[in-house]
């Protein structure tokens, strides 16, 4: 179940391009990346973990 105070990730994209999991693990990913950064903003990007 979401909480109402999570962050809701949408995304449009080009059938032709992408396949359906590539743009979900991508979004699940960017949720990683922002939930990290938001605990602590002074993370340099090679500090993330994916």
């Amino acid at each position: 179940m979401q909480d109402e105070n999570d962050p809701v990730l949408h995304a449009e994209n080009s059938t032709h391009l992408f396949k359906k999991e590539t743009i979900e693990r991508m979004l699940n990913d960017f949720r990683l990346i922002l939930q990290q950064v938001s605990i602590d903003p002074s993370l340099l990007l090679r500090d993330l973990t994916l």
